[in-house]
């Protein structure tokens, strides 16, 4: 259960609904911690920016795993 009440697909940005979109072609479902992310969307292209950095420096999969837990 979240303790924040993250957005939803109704009170999320465009560029937010389709990152939702996105995951729930994915996994099924929208991730908790999109969910919050969502509520500032320039903290959530920060994140996504860390996480490809992280994916394109070479490391390997188990690493960018725990790089970006």
């Amino acid at each position: 259960m979240l303790r924040i009440n993250g957005a939803t697909k109704e009170n999320a940005t465009e560029e937010v609904r389709n990152l939702f979109d996105e995951q729930e072609k994915q996994y099924g479902a929208i991730l908790n911690t999109a969910k919050v992310y969502g509520l500032r969307p320039t903290i959530q292209k920060g994140v996504q920016a860390l996480q490809q950095g992280i994916v394109a420096s070479g490391l390997s999969r188990r690493i960018c795993g725990i790089c970006s837990a």
